[in-house]
């Protein structure tokens, strides 16, 4: 099943990485804007610093993956679909956050919102990748 060519599904890896890399670094080095567009307080704990630090690695590691899979993406399938899963995660945690109340539902709406269009976007990288070449 091919949903769209190879060239996009190079590019839609390619600008996921670019998005998870500007995430991972901005949680490394700044997780107060992390705090802060989430609408809880933008003071950052030793605990809550190592917190956004393994995230922040996470990420960055997210986007080598990315880049990886832009190389090849129908011969990198299994690498597409683990970053799909891991971003399908993250949308749960995500919600469950937003359900139990520690996440304002404003905020977590929208981190909901980018959740759902990225894990789309692995989905349908992963689908069209099949037959890519």
């Amino acid at each position: 099943m091919v949903i769209v060519s190879a060239k996009s599904v190079r590019w839609i890896l390619i600008t996921c990485a670019a998005y998870f890399f500007v995430c991972g670094l901005s949680a490394l080095y700044a997780p107060w804007l992390w705090l802060w567009s989430a609408g809880l307080p933008t003071a950052v704990s030793t605990e809550l610093g190592l917190a956004f630090g393994v995230a922040g690695t996470y990420l960055c590691a997210f986007a080598v993956g990315c880049l990886i899979a832009s190389l090849d993406p129908h011969r990198h399938r299994g690498l597409i679909l683990t970053l799909f899963v891991g971003n399908l995660l993250d949308f749960i945690t995500t919600l469950q956050a937003v359900v139990v109340g520690s996440l304002p539902m404003v905020q977590g709406s929208l981190f909901i919102v980018v959740t759902v269009l990225w894990s789309t976007a692995l989905l349908v990288a992963w689908l069209s990748s099949a037959h890519s070449q």
